[in-house]
């Protein structure tokens, strides 16, 4: 079993109230398909997420962890189907709601870092961090968890702005505990759009 089939395996079990872990920022709705790129080549599985702010997501294997990606339709619509249910073209929307991505050098350069507290992630899955454009690319800090954690002084970071996107933010400050990130781009590993099977 893979490590992303047993991370769905427990979140299963928790959700059918078999098990009992300790309470995730984001809760995972019980699985309903399998997520695939727009070549074919399944990604993962697909779920409802409970949130203000995630409405559907999925659990795939980037850099061989189990990361957690949001996902939204390629086309909203206010009529017809649930677009999350009718196999309808899901992308990484730029409008995502997520934990800063820190950096220590300034601009946004140095080594990529996310918060080890857990803000924003869900239990089991590697601490990432998903930045969109907004056109189905999107780049994944993914951290892996099983390293051990560290004190940055953080010198800038990628941050949410006004526009519901990520810009480069300069900051100044100490005793942020970390994981070390590593950038993926997510074109390398999936083509936009994916879709639900």
């Amino acid at each position: 079993m893979t490590k992303i089939e047993k991370l769905m395996f427990c979140v299963v079990l928790a959700s059918a109230g078999i098990a009992t872990f300790a309470q995730p920022v984001v809760r995972l709705g019980p699985a309903r398909g399998t997520l695939v790129d727009a070549n074919g080549k399944v990604m993962g599985v697909w779920f409802p997420i409970a949130s203000d702010f995630l409405g559907t997501g999925g659990l795939v294997s980037i850099a061989g962890l189990p990361v957690v990606l949001p996902l939204y339709p390629l086309a909203k619509s206010d009529s017809g189907p649930t677009p999350y249910l009718d196999n309808q073209h899901l992308i990484v929307s730029k409008y995502v709601f997520a934990p800063p991505v820190y950096f220590d050098g300034q601009n946004c350069t140095g080594n990529p870092a996310v918060d080890s507290g857990g803000g924003g992630y869900v239990w089991g899955a590697s601490p990432s961090v998903t930045i969109g454009d907004g056109l189905g690319g999107a780049t994944v800090y993914v951290a892996d968890s099983s390293r051990a954690r560290s004190m940055m002084n953080v010198q800038s970071y990628l941050g949410a702005d006004d526009t519901g996107g990520y810009s480069c933010k300069s900051a100044s400050f100490s005793g942020v505990y970390v994981f070390p990130a590593t950038p993926v781009d997510l074109s390398t590993v999936f083509v936009a759009p994916y879709s639900i099977r």
